[in-house]
């Protein structure tokens, strides 16, 4: 399962401070999460990975035994860009992915 969802501000975002500002609240992750859809709530996923591959752009992975979620958040000037992907087979290459998205998005705001 993918999804995207992007925000469009009138100002411009410094978006080193939102990515730097992300990081600092994801790393702080300790307890479990619960996802909740129309067919129910998961099991717990946990943190297991998170970084900053590369300018305005941060990953991290959430996991239990049976499902992995990579998520990303990647910012330009005057928009904010969330991915996420869940499978139940990790390895999804999330932080080209978010870059890619990143440099496409880039390219139509500017």
């Amino acid at each position: 399962m993918y999804a995207e969802s992007v925000d469009i501000y009138d100002k411009p975002l410094d978006a080193h401070a939102v990515v730097w500002n992300g990081f600092s609240a994801v790393s702080k992750c300790s307890g479990e999460a619960v996802g909740v859809a129309p067919i129910g709530e998961s099991q717990p996923l946990r943190l297991s990975f998170f970084a900053v591959p590369a300018d305005d752009v941060l990953v991290w992975t959430m996991t239990n035994p049976d499902w992995t979620c990579d998520y990303g958040l990647t910012v330009v000037a005057r928009a904010a860009l969330v991915l996420s992907l869940c499978d139940t087979k990790p390895g999804f290459p999330i932080a080209d992915w978010a870059s890619t998205r990143r440099s496409q998005i880039q390219t139509r705001v500017a």
